[in-house]
């Protein structure tokens, strides 16, 4: 009984449900690309924390509107652990500013330049898409830029999400925007060819943080601040933040050995009554003389036999 009652029931259910997310995907895939750029926008508001993990970098970031409505983001990039050089790099963006900061140092670099090359690069994609081409007349031309933009509804790390694109010529912004929190969890500026043109900017772990204060985002004070006119200089720069943090080891330089004067030679101790000992001789003389002693020695011995032979006979004759 209670079986046969449950399953109509359940079955409504399941209708009800399946129609009813039927109907918030239709409501999700109806929203404009601008609603929910916008919606992202105010979400991005929020005092937030999140990391960006590349090739050689692991960076935390912090993010809030500061009270005088200026967007402000903190940002430590430490090396990974394969790195040769373990390091880290301190960064902070408020508004149209930002700053590479080295606490041990005491440098902060100004790197707006990198702020201002992304904003030029936009406009120059925007006044792209608002020329008119070739054979349409003027009054044709008022180019939409919402016609630019495309939505998808696509999975991303499990989660799904718009894909908001917009293109000018052949340069393509592409933002990834979580249903439902509309948070931002991607953000590409690339060419045609999928390049990126300002490295990875997958945002994980994103989390909401109420309790950031606005001093958190202050540049100590005390510090030496250098503008940096463009990559190559803020590049020689750090190179010298690097050096002086990781010197090079030192040389060690070979010494030349000192010639040691030669050894004077010491005398022979004289004995009293005696002068100096005779020089002594060379192995060949002393055996020369051994020889000359050995022959002397038979030929008197030889003599001596004789004698005595001859005496012995002499007894016998006389007897």
């Amino acid at each position: 009984m209670t079986s046969k009652f449950y399953m109509p029931v359940r079955s409504i259910l399941v209708i009800f449900l399946a129609y009813a997310g039927g109907v918030s995907s239709a409501s999700a895939q109806d929203l404009t690309a601008e609603e929910i750029l916008a919606k992202s926008k105010e979400a991005m508001q929020q005092p937030l924390s999140y990391r960006i993990v590349d090739e050689k970098f692991e960076t935390t970031v912090y993010q809030k509107t500061l009270a005088d409505g200026t967007k402000a983001v903190f940002k430590e990039a430490v090396s990974k652990k394969d790195s040769l050089l373990p390091f880290k790099i301190t960064s902070l963006q408020k508004g149209n500013r930002s700053y590479e900061i080295y606490l041990e140092e005491g440098i902060v670099l100004d790197t707006s330049f990198r702020i201002r090359k992304t904003d030029e690069l936009k406009k120059a994609a925007e006044n792209n898409s608002q020329k008119k081409e070739q054979g349409v007349e003027p009054s044709e031309q008022k180019d939409d830029l919402s016609s630019r933009y495309t939505v998808e509804i696509a999975p991303h790390n499990g989660k799904n999400c718009y894909l908001v694109s917009w293109k000018a010529k052949d340069i393509i912004f592409r933002y990834i925007i979580e249903q439902g929190t509309f948070l931002e969890l991607e953000v590409d500026v690339v060419k045609e060819t999928g390049e990126r043109l300002f490295g990875v900017n997958e945002k994980k772990d994103l989390t909401l943080c109420p309790d950031l204060t606005d001093d958190f985002f202050q540049i100590p004070p005390g510090m030496e601040t250098k503008i940096m006119a463009n990559e190559v200089e803020r590049a020689a720069v750090f190179q010298e933040i690097l050096a002086k943090k990781f010197p090079p080891p030192q040389k060690v330089e070979m010494v030349e050995p000192i010639p040691l004067p030669p050894p004077t030679p010491t005398p022979l101790p004289q004995i009293e009554g005696v002068g100096e000992l005779p020089a002594p001789r060379s192995s060949s003389r002393i055996l020369f003389v051994i020889g000359v002693n050995v022959v002397f020695l038979a030929i008197i011995g030889t003599l001596i036999h004789r004698n005595l032979t001859k005496s012995s006979q002499l007894r016998n004759d006389t007897k």
